[in-house]
């Protein structure tokens, strides 16, 4: 997974090692650029990354069911992992799959497995979560089940703490 800052000149991704690269860039090349930073951000796999709008931040999910901000200061030679600041991290239901960052650069949506959840970037506060459920019933056959979710809306959002589990 890669993200480009569009107020600075990197360029990141997330190996499967858990470790974020950062690379300073020439236009939409890191050809001709050199690595930034590298640290460990993650147990298992980085998913999905994005970097804040107008801040020298990255956000960062992975398979570890966290969502991290990371403030990355910003220089003319790179940075070391020391000076790689995390700025918090917030615990979430699974693999956080997906990261979308608002025009503003003040919200930040995580996909889950079953949710979105939505969070204000500055203090990673929940402010919203949408939930994903199959909409099936659990007293028929799975003959039944089966028949009704191929032939009927197979997914509901509903507000946060109004699923079923």
């Amino acid at each position: 997974h890669r993200a480009a800052a569009k107020t600075m000149p990197l360029l990141a991704c997330g190996d499967t090692n858990g470790t974020v690269h950062v690379w300073r860039s020439q236009g939409l090349s890191i050809d001709a650029g050199q690595k930034f930073a590298e640290w460990s951000a993650h147990n298992g796999w980085v998913r999905s990354l994005s970097f804040i709008p107008n801040q020298n931040c990255l956000i960062t999910g992975g398979d570890d069911n966290r969502l991290k901000l990371w403030q990355i200061p910003v220089g003319e030679s790179g940075a070391s992992v020391t000076q790689v600041k995390l700025l918090w991290q917030k615990k979430t239901t699974d693999w956080v799959r997906a990261i979308a960052i608002s025009a503003n650069g003040k919200i930040v949506a995580s996909g889950s497995k079953n949710n979105i959840t939505l969070r204000q970037v500055s203090n990673g506060k929940r402010i919203g979560q949408l939930w994903h459920q199959p909409a099936l019933e659990t007293d028929k056959t799975d003959t039944e089940t089966s028949r009704e979710a191929n032939n009927a809306q197979a997914n509901t959002v509903r507000p946060a703490g109004k699923h079923r589990q």
